[in-house]
């Protein structure tokens, strides 16, 4: 649903609603490509392309058929007969029309944008789990793939090879890139289900610094469910569940 944004009232009434979902919606997403004049939603194994102003269904697409799967440099084999994901997440690569959504089958699918269509490209096979988020730097061409095996996984687009894998030992549930360094680094930060957040630095040629995870008071060590960063990289926000009974 779409909420009024003016002010700072609190959000009553919705503006619009979207409906003829298989199931539940687990990403939406404004398209800046058009316009924002466009909603891209995900739902079981399909996404979805709306006009925001009348709310009609302009296009659904299931994702590619399992041959079309990609390899890629650094990743792990592609199994011989994948079981078919459900649609996690959803993200636009700065107003490209490349989308990119992760999957219960550990696989992350492409897709591009055009003509209120969202268009197959490929899949790649990153983690043995349950994909829970993706994330795109502002130049567009890197995106970060955290998954509940603990892996945290970053592809170069333009080589399409991955330029950086983590293992941890916990579920990881989100990801988010900060704006890039004075030097031209990139930075990443996962959140955790052990209720830490974990920063890498894309130091040049790929090498990684892990940095001092950070243990959130305000959620008591429950699961970190969600992260991002401002615009200028000062501030992170970051919720999760707390203790039974005490909300989120």
């Amino acid at each position: 649903r779409l909420q009024p944004t003016e002010g700072v009232q609190v959000l009553r009434q919705p503006l619009q609603a979207f409906k003829g979902h298989p199931e539940e919606v687990y990403a939406c997403e404004v398209l800046a490509s058009a316009g924002g004049k466009q909603l891209l939603t995900a739902s079981a194994e399909s996404l979805f392309v709306w006009d925001i102003e009348s709310g009609r269904l302009l296009n659904e697409t299931r994702h590619g058929k399992q041959q079309d799967m990609a390899a890629i440099a650094g990743g792990p084999p592609l199994p011989p007969d994948p079981t078919r994901g459900y649609v996690f997440g959803a993200r636009e690569a700065a107003g490209s029309g490349l989308l990119a959504a992760p999957c219960s089958d550990g696989v992350l699918r492409l897709w591009e944008a055009s003509s209120g269509a969202a268009k197959p490209l490929s899949a790649l096979k990153l983690h043995s789990s349950v994909g829970t988020s993706v994330a795109f730097n502002a130049a567009g061409h890197l995106l970060a793939s955290a998954s509940g095996d603990g892996s945290l996984v970053v592809v170069d687009l333009r080589m399409w090879g991955v330029v950086m894998r983590y293992q941890g030992n916990t579920p990881l549930m989100s990801a988010c890139f900060l704006p890039p360094c004075a030097d031209g680094r990139e930075c990443v930060v996962a959140s955790g289900q052990d209720g830490n957040l974990w920063g890498f630095d894309l130091a040049q040629g790929g090498s990684l610094q892990q940095l001092t995870p950070y243990a959130s008071p305000a959620l008591g060590g429950c699961a970190m469910l969600c992260v991002d960063a401002s615009r200028d990289g000062q501030r992170l926000a970051c919720g999760g569940g707390l203790a039974q009974g005490s909300g989120g």
